[in-house]
């Protein structure tokens, strides 16, 4: 009888088997997303950086209002227009992976059709500084905005394009200085300018057509964590400078 309970002991300790539960740690999902609709061309854009634990993850299942956004390897998930679209109002976005069983989702809202309203002086010969009004657009969140100015010739004005932010006013008066070179010298030219509405924050497009200011608001939120923007481009208005 002692040896049997001996061998029992010894088959126990030898017993390689798999356990039956694990302290691995669940995953951690991080974001950095950007939603832009733009008026003057009539399109839309969503680009978004997506990590698991720290590393690009490319399996993840990222939808924006039902529409499935491609990954484009190395953690970049990209959709444009005209096969991708963004409503006026809210949307929903949701981040999943079925590898870890997870899934979230946030909402935004994009503010509706707005535009510039009047330019004064729309002609401005002295390179005065000029002052800009806009309509509010629909949103049921407060609306900030900020002001971009670009010159048609600007690559060869040598005037640099500039932006503005104008926290949550309908009207922003552009400097003097927007219409001069690196020297203090005002240069002629048609310059182009456009405002941008967001709700609770804002981030540049990867490769924006347009200057946008270094600080504006951006939204943070915590599952998955990281930062979201998203804003609408009102169509463009113009300034003329001329001597």
């Amino acid at each position: 009888m002692r040896v049997a309970i001996i061998i029992c002991l010894l088959a126990a300790a030898c017993d390689y088997r798999p356990t039956l539960y694990s302290n691995t740690p669940a995953a951690f999902f991080e974001v950095e997303a950007t939603v832009i609709k733009d008026d003057n061309t009539s399109s839309s854009l969503f680009e978004a950086d997506f990590t698991r634990n720290g590393a690009p993850y490319d399996s993840a299942t990222i939808l924006f209002a039902g529409q499935q956004i491609q990954s484009s390897g190395s953690g970049r998930y990209r959709a444009y227009s005209p096969s991708f679209t963004i409503p006026d109002g809210n949307s929903t976005i949701v981040f999943a992976s079925s590898r870890d069983r997870y899934s979230s989702s946030t909402t935004i809202e994009m503010p509706g059709r707005f535009s510039i309203t009047s330019i004064t002086p729309r002609n401005n010969p002295s390179g005065m500084a000029v002052l800009v009004q806009w309509l509010r657009p629909a949103a049921t969140e407060t609306t900030r905005f900020f002001v971009s100015v670009l010159g048609k010739n600007h690559l060869i004005t040598g005037v640099r394009p500039v932006s503005f932010y104008a926290g949550g006013n309908s009207s922003f008066t552009i400097p003097e200085t927007a219409f001069q070179d690196q020297l203090g010298s005002f240069r002629f030219d048609i310059y182009y300018v456009y405002v941008g509405a967001f709700t609770r924050g804002f981030l540049p497009a990867e490769n924006m057509w347009i200057p946008v200011p270094d600080s504006l608001p951006v939204s943070q939120i915590g599952n998955p964590r990281g930062r979201l923007g998203y804003g609408r481009i009102c169509p463009r208005d113009s300034i003329f400078v001329s001597f």
